[in-house]
């Protein structure tokens, strides 16, 4: 709490960064890692989110719209990579690496609306022989009431079931700061969502516990939850001896026991040039879901998602990126711009999410990002 009086802007983007993304947008639980929700995961996120393939037999019209969407290369970009492998001082060294790309052997990225991979692109020393991955996400299952449990201080929750006219009391109970629900009394029926407000209006004397908190708590007990099951996180070492330029080859990370499909895999490129290697990396939501049932209060849909996906690197030195920023002699404001930030570089991009590190002249860390937290 005290970085938020030393600056309490952070209460905004902290509270941003809960709603949007996640973990913790809920009352459940302090533990966000752990979280509780009283939604859909799907209604209650909208960014970091990554969707399964949609599983449908797409028709030629619908192909070439899809891969308009993709990322394309750029039209003079063979020719600039040709001249950067020689050395050819003719090469615009503020090209796209990123954008070099064989259309028939790159994986596709999804479109904005449904991603189903994000990822990022970055520059390694030539002589760079491995680094390490590291992948982590986030997926959500649906929960019963009765495995579900609610912070609640004890004096509102004496208050609540020790009142002399809450004729339910024997369905909850207390332990360490948390309200649940009896499980025996629970599975015995009864009590449900849609009958927990009419069981304290069938006399006057019960209304004032409508409006108490250990009233509110329960009835959030009783519905639609959803808990928070973190990936723990997948650390891969990445070869960079075995240049590779054909990224549509999957490498599973995540796979179901019972029939080994793919759940996520990462792809990978790896491109060397004189000025160095460029890497790029994609996670991806490797499952399938019917076309007709992408609703986002459709329950296998949310447990197939995958959220608060990140994607970090470690193990070596970065070098600043070549960004696509070329000088315009028409164009004064946009010389004088570049001419200003010359010495602020840039040592990744992103795919479908940002990309931060942690030292402006010499990172050591590259880290995915759908919030920018500066």
């Amino acid at each position: 709490m005290n970085k938020y009086i030393e600056e309490p802007r952070l209460i905004f983007r902290d509270t941003i960064q809960k709603n949007l993304i996640g973990p913790g947008s809920d009352v459940f639980v302090s533990d966000s890692e752990n979280e509780i929700i009283s939604d859909y995961p799907l209604s209650r996120y909208y960014s970091g989110i990554l969707f399964p393939e949609r599983d449908t037999e797409t028709s030629i019209g619908e192909k070439e719209m899809i891969d308009a969407n993709a990322e394309i290369e750029d039209d003079n970009l063979e020719e600039n990579l040709i001249l950067l492998d020689k050395g050819e001082e003719d090469f615009d060294e503020d090209v796209d690496i990123s954008k070099n790309v064989e259309p028939e052997k790159e994986y596709s990225e999804a479109n904005q609306y449904f991603p189903t991979n994000f990822g990022l692109t970055f520059c390694v020393p030539k002589d760079t022989k491995s680094l390490k991955v590291a992948f982590k996400y986030a997926k959500y299952e649906q929960i019963k009431p009765t495995n579900a449990v609610i912070e609640i201080d004890e004096k509102d929750y004496r208050w609540f079931v020790e009142h002399p006219y809450n004729y339910i009391n024997r369905y909850f109970k207390y332990e360490n700061g948390l309200m649940s629900l009896n499980k025996d009394e629970f599975d015995k029926g009864g009590l449900s969502v849609r009958n927990y407000r009419d069981r304290f209006k069938e006399d006057e004397r019960q209304r004032e516990l409508l409006d108490s908190v250990g009233y509110k708590k329960g009835e959030l007990l009783l519905g639609r939850l959803w808990k928070r099951v973190q990936r723990e996180p997948i650390v891969v070492e990445l070869n960079l001896t075995e240049i590779n330029a054909d990224e549509s080859k999957e490498y599973p990370l995540d796979e179901n026991q019972e029939d080994k499909s793919v759940i996520t895999c990462y792809y990978k490129k790896i491109y060397e040039t004189h000025y160095g290697k460029f890497i790029k990396i994609l996670l991806a939501n490797r499952l399938n879901h019917p076309k007709n049932k992408f609703s986002f209060g459709n329950e296998l849909l949310n447990k197939k998602a995958i959220f608060q996906g990140e994607i970090s690197i470690t193990g070596t030195e970065f070098l600043p990126y070549k960004q696509l920023t070329e000088t315009n002699p028409f164009d004064e404001e946009l010389n004088l711009i570049n001419f200003q930030y010359r010495e602020e570089h840039s040592f990744a991009i992103g795919h479908g999410c940002a990309v931060t590190w942690n030292n402006g002249k010499t990172p050591t860390e590259l880290k995915t990002t759908f919030f920018a937290r500066s």
